[in-house]
């Protein structure tokens, strides 16, 4: 089921989560308002839940653990607010999450971790609060990581984060993360680099390199 740009006014129905085998519910660029119904939470079925670019305010229920076969979540500009909820790493199939340009507070619960296979993952433009979690370091499969514009992030960049290999994109600017890269980093690596040019400085003495000649 997909709407896009039709000016679309009003509640999401709470009829839609009787909707049986609904895989794919994206309503996007409408003039929908008021809070996410809870049956939307109970689609087991879905693989994408797009609402971006609406003018609701809504929260993010816990109930999202019952959207086992998630893949695609896109909350962006929803004008979110309230808490991320833990129980949003128990949807464990999430490739990409986007729920930035909101109003959401708080901390990012830890349980983001277990979502090792996500890829994509965006909550700039919030006002989350706290450090990064240690557990960002199992995302494994994580490309894209942008908590930019959360000005009241803070703390410093857990170790864990050297384990992300597979980041080409990193954002952490206008935020309070101190700008020091952790020690265990491969200087070698794409993103020692990536920190390197938002300013974040090296503070390690590491022994210079020892050249083979042979």
């Amino acid at each position: 089921m997909s709407f896009y740009n039709n000016n679309i006014s009003g509640g999401i129905p709470t009829e839609i989560g009787t909707l049986p085998k609904l895989q794919t519910l994206r309503i996007r660029h409408q003039s929908i308002t008021g809070d996410i119904p809870e049956s939307v939470w109970n689609i087991t079925t879905l693989t994408e839940l797009s609402l971006s670019n609406n003018q609701m305010t809504a929260t993010i229920s816990p109930s999202i653990r019952n959207l086992i076969n998630l893949k695609y979540l896109d909350l962006r500009n929803c004008r979110l607010f309230g808490e991320i909820p833990s129980e949003i790493g128990e949807c464990v199939g999430l490739t990409n999450m986007v729920l930035s340009y909101n109003q959401l507070t708080g901390c990012i619960p830890p349980t983001i971790g277990k979502l090792f296979r996500l890829q994509y993952l965006s909550l700039r433009n919030n006002r989350l609060t706290g450090c990064i979690p240690p557990t960002f370091g199992s995302m494994v499969a994580l490309k894209h990581l942008y908590l930019n514009d959360n000005a009241s992030l803070n703390g410093t960049l857990p170790s864990s984060i050297s384990k992300l290999d597979s980041l080409v994109a990193i954002n952490l600017n206008n935020t309070l993360v101190e700008k020091v890269i952790p020690a265990n980093m491969d200087p070698e690596s794409c993103l020692f680099k990536l920190l390197a040019k938002q300013g974040f400085q090296d503070t390690c003495s590491r022994p210079p390199k020892v050249l083979n000649w042979k």
